[in-house]
């Protein structure tokens, strides 16, 4: 779900439509496959390393989310824009 909102905070209003739609279209592609690993590493290796694998996944998309902590909205890069071409004028 905060993907969707970070896909359409990021973009302007014209193209938000499309960022939901592919947005929405990785998580269904995702949702639908996410059981068949996890399966076979319960199948595998237990309960134990399928938990440890939940975590160690979370652990990966918290570090490749983090850059995106600094990104600015639409919103605001257009008060930017406005600011620094009243500034200017």
């Amino acid at each position: 779900m905060l993907i969707g909102l970070c896909g359409a905070e990021l973009v302007g209003p014209s193209t938000v439509g499309a960022s939901e739609g592919f947005l929405g279209w990785v998580a269904y592609l995702g949702a639908a496959n996410a059981g068949i690993p996890l399966s076979f590493i319960v199948k595998e290796y237990g309960w134990s390393a399928y938990f440890s694998t939940l975590v160690a996944a979370c652990g990966v998309a918290l570090v490749l989310l983090w850059p995106m902590t600094r990104l600015r909205s639409f919103v605001q890069r257009e008060e930017v824009r406005v600011l620094r071409e009243a500034k200017e004028a």
